[in-house]
């Protein structure tokens, strides 16, 4: 484990991908972690921003919580906005991506004949939650799209098209589907791009479950891709 702290790592080129990076957390040297998307470790520089930034509030908990704090989270939505390719009025922080489906899921105003769709990958408490709003009036219809594996990225957006014309939007009714960017588990990549496409088309809701994609996709384009919601981490993978 590094004692640089993160000024002094900032002055320095970036480290390389791998064992050289190991210095920057503060694993167990006879532990392997290989569950980053869990329960990730924060870098030691994160670990040290984070306590400064801590001695800040602490400081003086009222300035900061009614007028400093506002524009470091302008500053902080601004670079997410940049990551994802969207604009900074279109980002949101919470807390984790499932707080952010749930609150997205949990605001849509429901009707009788609406349509929750689901996936068999579905994170099992995003999963939970479409299944408790199936519950409770006015009791919104679920229907699940499976994936089986192994499969190709064809033959998931084929499947989905074929899934999509069997299962139309009532007129004067809404259809929700929830996918994910990357399973959970497996981890796989699903083409949530083009399947945001086919939802559309067809006049669903998109709600992108990507708790895994920051950090691990390149080139998120979200101006591009058009979903109606798009939900991440940043404490994952970034």
């Amino acid at each position: 484990m590094t004692n640089l702290t993160h000024p002094d790592l900032f002055k320095q080129a970036p480290p390389k991908l791998g064992h050289e990076v190991l210095k920057y957390y503060a694993f167990d040297p006879e532990y392997i972690n290989l569950n980053n998307g869990s329960y990730g470790s924060t870098p030691t520089p994160v670990l040290d921003a984070v306590h400064k930034l801590t001695l800040q509030v602490e400081a003086n908990p009222d300035l900061f919580h009614r007028l400093d704090f506002q524009p470091l989270l302008i500053d902080v939505r601004r670079r997410i906005a940049q990551l994802i390719g969207a604009d900074v009025d279109e980002v949101v922080l919470v807390a984790n991506a499932s707080m952010g489906v749930n609150t997205v899921l949990r605001n849509f105003e429901w009707e009788t004949g609406d349509t929750i769709i689901g996936c068999n990958t579905t994170y099992g408490s995003v999963d939970r939650t479409i299944h408790h709003l199936s519950d409770v009036k006015p009791y919104p219809t679920v229907k699940q799209f499976t994936v089986q594996f192994p499969t190709t990225h064809k033959e998931i957006i084929a499947n989905f098209k074929e899934f999509v014309a069997f299962n139309p939007t009532v007129e004067g009714k809404k259809t929700v589907v929830v996918m994910d960017s990357i399973v959970s588990n497996p981890g796989v990549k699903l083409p949530w791009q083009e399947l945001v496409k086919i939802c559309k088309e067809a006049g669903f809701y998109s709600v992108i479950d990507a708790a895994h994609s920051i950090g691990q996709e390149t080139d998120i384009n979200l101006s591009e891709a058009q979903p109606d919601f798009w939900i991440s981490n940043c404490h994952k993978w970034l």
